[in-house]
């Protein structure tokens, strides 16, 4: 048909109507997947986030453990009432931890161990 009958003046305008609504379909096509992947992210991101906050609840606990197992060695070394009261120290969660990090980088301990010739 030439483009200036009225058929083709109509077959025109379909095409270009067919056009903007593929490029409008498009369009919300790649809206909605940009949508999808934001939640998938914010999914994943609360999963991680979730585990995060079990391990860091799972610390003081795993800490305690750790101390409460070595508290016989600590007995052993700094008798009953000295090995006690390093493990006790030991075992409140930030003050042990700065404990045993300023006991390890200066190397002198703040309860001594007892001499092993008595």
């Amino acid at each position: 048909m030439p483009a200036g009958s009225e058929i083709g003046k109509f077959l025109a305008g379909v095409k270009a109507e067919a056009k903007q609504a593929l490029l409008a379909g498009l369009k919300n096509a790649a809206l909605q997947a940009k949508k999808q992947a934001a939640q998938k992210a914010t999914a994943a991101g609360a999963k991680a986030a979730k585990s995060g906050v079990r391990f860091a609840k799972a610390i003081p606990v795993i800490g305690t453990f750790v101390t409460a197992v070595f508290w016989l060695k600590d007995m052993g070394d700094r008798g009953v009432i000295g090995g006690t009261a390093n493990s006790g120290m030991d075992m409140i969660p930030l003050f042990g931890t700065a404990k045993i990090v300023s006991e390890w980088y200066t190397g002198v301990d703040i309860i001594e161990c007892k001499d092993p010739n008595e």
